[in-house]
């Protein structure tokens, strides 16, 4: 018997355009509907989450995008607020957003989400060890132990020395980052959070912002 008659059946190119529109579609509303999902996430005090207000996301977000170019692997560590920011915008497909967090609400946001607990700081996935273009990281407790381990991951993703780090903690921290991560800077930026935050919080990075600026403490204090 013969087989060269091919009885699969084919679809027209109109056809798979209409078909396409619609994947691409759904993909869309999937989106909007795991972001409008995390925006009703309140914080956990428990996990010592506090959000960021609005004007600081953004500002971060546009600083992020200056940095990088719109290029590359980003790593928010313990900072969902940032990420879900970067998520509202319409971002490069060249630009990759990770977030690396312990709560796992996040899910949601499925691949781009990475499980993370300090205590634990050299577990990340292989494919992104040293392959991390920038950093941002807010660890949700003041102590060295906590800072240090952040250090630690910092290392391990960062794909060099010269990688950009952006720092969010208390003013408190400052002996700590210096020891731990010699080339960060304090700048003159004051994130600012939704709910009232009695410590003071700075703003730390190892790279030249026109944005953020620099800060000599010495003047802080004055």
């Amino acid at each position: 018997m013969s087989e060269d008659n091919d009885d699969t059946p084919t679809l027209s190119a109109e056809t798979l355009a209409i078909l396409q529109g619609f994947l691409n579609e759904k993909k869309e509303r999937e989106e909007v509907d795991v972001a409008t999902s995390a925006d009703t996430f309140g914080e956990d005090w428990q996990l010592s989450q506090f959000w960021y207000d609005d004007q600081t996301a953004d500002t971060l977000v546009e600083e992020i995008l200056e940095i990088t170019g719109g290029v590359g692997n980003i790593a928010c560590v313990s900072t969902p607020s940032i990420f879900r920011a970067l998520k509202k915008r319409d971002l490069p497909a060249a630009l990759r957003v990770y977030l690396f967090e312990y709560d796992n609400r996040f899910q949601i946001y499925k691949d781009q989400f990475i499980f993370y607990d300090f205590n634990k700081p050299t577990t990340v996935p292989d494919e992104l060890k040293h392959n991390i273009n920038m950093i941002l990281f807010d660890p949700p407790f003041l102590s060295l132990d906590c800072i240090t381990k952040y250090a630690i991951t910092t290392k391990t993703l960062a794909q060099s020395p010269s990688t950009p780090v952006l720092i969010i903690t208390g003013r408190t921290q400052e002996p700590h980052i210096a020891r731990l991560l010699p080339d960060m800077h304090v700048t003159q930026f004051e994130p600012r959070h939704e709910g009232t935050i009695t410590n003071l919080f700075y703003c730390w990075i190892n790279y030249d912002s026109k944005r953020l600026g620099i800060l000599k403490l010495d003047d802080a204090n004055k």
